[in-house]
């Protein structure tokens, strides 16, 4: 399924950029965890972890006005957080790096990981999620929207 490429290749870049670490990793107070598509849903912190980000790929489509190597990719980004500064911090982090609120329109043309991206941005603003037991301070989702070629995740050079 390419959809969980994209999703994969998001969740590698923003370790990349050092705004989250990997799931598997030992807990971190100063990191959070990131997971992509969890069976359960959206994880919450472990003990000794304050926050975790988990990605859900909710979409895939190709519109028939691209062409077959274009993928549009929906991904809900859910943030959940014992503070709610360090949550607000984190989405916020993240949706300067895929939608920054300067570029109207969101970011066009950036490589993240293997793929090309033609544009990305939000496609949802930030919201609840249902309240759940476990002392959480902060549980809220946002969506972004990727554009994005798929060659390179196939291993083909890039060419329109």
């Amino acid at each position: 399924m390419t959809g969980l490429l994209v999703v994969n290749e998001f969740r590698a870049y923003l370790i990349a950029e050092g705004i989250v670490q990997d799931g598997n990793d030992p807990p971190s107070l100063t990191l959070p965890s990131i997971w992509a598509q969890p069976r359960d849903g959206a994880l919450l912190p472990r003990e000794d972890e304050g926050i975790t980000v988990t990605l859900i790929d909710v979409g895939i489509g190709g519109p028939n006005s691209l062409e077959p190597w274009i993928e549009e990719a929906f991904v809900d980004v859910m943030v959940r957080a014992r503070s709610v500064g360090v949550g607000q911090l984190i989405h916020r982090a993240i949706r300067t790096l895929i939608s920054p609120a300067d570029l109207p329109g969101g970011r066009k043309m950036w490589q993240m990981g293997a793929l090309l991206v033609e544009c990305s941005d939000q496609w949802r603003k930030e919201q609840p999620l249902p309240p759940v037991e476990g002392g959480l301070t902060y549980d809220r989702v946002q969506s972004f929207r990727f554009v994005a070629r798929t060659k390179a995740l196939r291993g083909e050079p890039y060419v329109p």
